[in-house]
């Protein structure tokens, strides 16, 4: 381990005043989305004008994940780009898929990869939020009547409704985890607990599966071309976050996408990042630093929250450093999103009530 003089002289070595502007925007979940810049959708074949066709409804589907808003769709200064998709690609590809369903649908898969510097560039100049690559994960409890049987639906990949749900969370950015649905599961769940859409005995289901966030739903035939899903979006903390609301479709396909986007829009307004917001100085105290190596990782995962602007040295005292944030939104929003954080902790003495208003506190947790 280094002596703290070590580290000061290893550090002054570096460069002193780090500057970094954000590369890429992350929230500050646990779970990750590899894809967020991917948009994929199904093709009758690998012709020039389908090609073209699939490049636009890709780049929209980008756009909506990356803002976490279908309402991004509607903006000034966005509209006139939609058909401007191929200057934003950078890389596509074709692939066979097998179908997860009986239905005569196209099982040739188009991925469009757009550049994430000019998606977010597009999406700040345009007055736009961005919700970033960190996102929660969410335990997803759903219960399904098909021809009057009501069913628990698992994580079997060969699940159709599993990969119906996966694909719509996946067009959106959503990191869902559905149960396993062993014995564990059965003994602490009933399939009333989830047809009635009780928490309780979910929530302390879902504890094995450490979630952000918990999806309670329920899926239903109303009429031959008509469905109903009624949902229940909750924090696994209870009582910090709750929304109810119901959607419907023809299908039951289109009901579960629809629950998807719900979903995605609900937590995008909650949890991205405006970069319209004011700018403020902030004053970061982290303790715990013990090489250039932790060093280095407290400074990647700073760099990569979207309320952070720029990032300056301070000072060094022994095992603390102390940074001057520029941050979107002030000390609330970065406190908001490091409290969350699983690398850094609050000081088990510090009470944020007792700081200034501009300054936050917190341990590091290599």
């Amino acid at each position: 381990m280094n002596k703290p003089n070590d580290l000061v002289k290893r550090l002054t070595h570096m460069v002193f005043c780090i500057t970094v502007a954000v590369i890429v925007p992350v929230t500050v979940f646990a779970a990750q989305v590899a894809d967020l810049y991917t948009g994929s959708v199904f093709v009758a074949d690998q012709s020039e004008s389908a090609r073209q066709r699939a490049t636009k409804q890709a780049f929209k589907q980008v756009l909506v994940k990356v803002s976490g808003s279908r309402e991004t769709l509607f903006a000034p200064g966005i509209q006139e780009q939609l058909g401007q998709a191929e200057r934003y690609l950078e890389r596509y590809s074709f692939d066979e898929v097998i179908p997860y369903t009986d239905e005569a649908v196209p099982n040739l898969e188009f991925k469009a990869t757009f550049s994430d510097e000019s998606i977010d560039r597009l999406l700040k100049i345009t007055g736009q939020r961005i919700w970033g690559r960190d996102r929660p994960k969410i335990v997803t409890w759903l219960a399904v009547q098909q021809e009057h049987v009501r069913q628990l639906v698992g994580q079997s990949e060969g699940d159709e409704i599993n990969q119906e749900l996966q694909r719509a969370a996946q067009s959106r950015g959503l990191v869902v985890v559905m149960p396993k649905l062993d014995s564990e599961d059965k003994s602490l769940v009933e399939l009333s607990d989830v047809w009635g859409l009780f928490p309780t005995s979910v929530a302390a289901a879902s504890k094995r599966y450490e979630p952000e966030l918990i999806l309670l739903g329920r899926l239903y035939p109303v009429s031959e071309s008509s469905w109903q899903g009624e949902w229940m979006l909750f924090s696994a903390q209870q009582g910090e976050f709750s929304h109810r609301w119901r959607t419907q479709g023809s299908d039951r396909q289109s009901t579960l996408i629809d629950a998807m986007e719900w979903t995605a829009d609900i937590l995008g307004e909650q949890l991205a990042t405006s970069l319209t917001s004011q700018r403020m100085q902030v004053s970061m105290r982290v303790n715990n630093i013990h090489t250039v190596e932790d060093f280095v990782a407290l400074e990647r995962h700073l760099t990569q929250l979207p309320q952070v602007e720029s990032l300056i040295v301070s000072e060094l005292h022994g095992h603390e450093v102390v940074l001057k944030l520029e941050v979107l939104g002030g000390a609330n929003a970065l406190k908001q999103a490091l409290l969350r954080h699983d690398k850094l902790a609050v000081m088990a003495n510090v009470d944020f009530a007792d700081r200034p208003e501009n300054e936050v506190q917190f341990q590091w947790q290599p």
